[in-house]
């Protein structure tokens, strides 16, 4: 019952806590591919990384969320800093997701100059865009995370077709399949919490659990591969 108490009236901590813990996860995940990628000059890993490094920026405006409204209401001009906060948040989930399955189609499209503008990525930030708008305004996260199934149903499809033809099982083939995974079944789980129970808080510390929970699982893995 104490801890049952505790975790309702510090849910907000619970949120800035695990935002924070999570923006460092990702950090360090974007650092070691980043190193992958140096040495091996492989394109989709290059466009892996750049998935987590959009992933921490969500999770670093989401800990701007979670800040008490007397920081936000004197430093960012409440509520207009509290919507580009929101947008921005959106955004960078949304664009992160796109960076995952565009890691697995790059050699469609051939390699670019710049893993960040270019154009089929320039598409992706216009859709991206124009998605948060529509979610943040109108829709709100049911659709968004409903999207975010669609777009890793599809990214998990291409991940199984392509470690199904590797002769190699291990590397990094194993770790996207992972990574795509974990994060539908994220997606999956956080439309049911929306959906089911409206953000019960319940479900809401639930997910923050999860959350660090899989980000540690891909930490751990790409830990893994970098060793090897």
């Amino acid at each position: 019952m104490i801890i049952y108490n505790w975790l309702i009236e510090n849910h907000e901590l619970i949120q800035f806590t695990s935002s924070a813990a999570l923006f460092f996860i990702c950090l360090v995940i974007v650092f070691r591919t980043h190193r992958i990628f140096k040495l091996s000059e492989h394109e989709g890993i290059r466009y892996f990384r750049n998935a987590f490094l959009f992933y921490g920026f969500s999770f670093l405006t989401r800990y701007l969320f979670s800040l008490p409204f007397e920081i936000i209401d004197k430093f960012m001009f409440y509520p207009i800093g509290f919507i580009f906060i929101g947008l921005f948040y959106e955004f960078f989930f949304i664009m992160a997701g796109f960076f995952l399955l565009y890691s697995l189609l790059w050699k469609r499209f051939g390699e670019k100059f710049s893993s960040l503008f270019n154009g089929p990525i320039i598409i992706f930030y216009l859709l991206a865009l124009i998605m948060s708008l529509l979610y943040f305004f109108w829709a709100g996260y049911g659709l968004m995370f409903f999207s975010q199934i669609i777009v890793f149903s599809f990214a998990a499809g291409i991940a199984f077709e392509k470690y199904g033809q590797s002769e190699k099982k291990g590397g990094f083939l194993r770790l996207y399949l992972v990574v795509i995974l974990l994060m539908l079944l994220a997606r999956i789980i956080h439309f049911f919490v929306y959906s089911s129970f409206k953000w019960n808080i319940w479900g809401i510390i639930a997910v923050y659990f999860l959350e660090i929970v899989i980000f540690l699982l891909f930490l751990y893995e790409v830990v893994g591969v970098t060793k090897r």
